[in-house]
């Protein structure tokens, strides 16, 4: 197994090389027009009935995040997302560029990290959830698609 970095638009991989792909907290950055661009590039480079595996940020509100530069006046978002996705768009985006969605889901990432302790915490917010007054957000959305022959 081996681990390689590339451009999205143009990877250094053959054609059906690759068996899985992670596209981590990328996708809020691109232009939708160049997201067709990127999702070519991932079906050229993923074998069929490859893996593609997505994360971003879940039902994000872009205004909320939006800064203007003291010096010029420009108004932009402080870590530059342009795009916001539900678990349904992202499905269908997924769907659009030639991928299965396997999986689809909201989560919150925080739930998962830590030492055993904190994680046994994060289960047990997720399982009590729905008899919370007040539900957490989940702030990511995790998708896994097979490639589509």
């Amino acid at each position: 197994m081996r681990t390689q970095v590339g451009e999205l638009h143009q990877m250094p991989l053959n054609d059906n090389e690759a068996d899985t792909l992670f596209l981590m907290e990328v996708l809020e950055h691109l232009d939708p027009s160049f997201s067709n661009q990127v999702f070519s590039e991932l079906r050229r480079v993923i074998k069929p009935n490859g893996i593609l595996v997505i994360t971003v940020p879940n039902e994000e509100n872009l205004n909320a995040n939006k800064m203007a530069c003291p010096e010029c006046g420009c108004v932009f978002h402080q870590v530059q997302h342009l795009r916001s996705f539900s678990v349904d768009t992202l499905t269908t985006l997924m769907k659009t560029e030639g991928f299965q969605p396997v999986f689809v889901k909201s989560l919150n990432f925080n739930d998962y990290s830590g030492d055993i302790l904190q994680r046994i915490a994060g289960f047990l917010r997720k399982l009590l959830a729905p008899y919370r007054r007040h539900h957490s957000q989940n702030h990511h959305l995790i998708a896994i698609g097979k490639r589509v022959n």
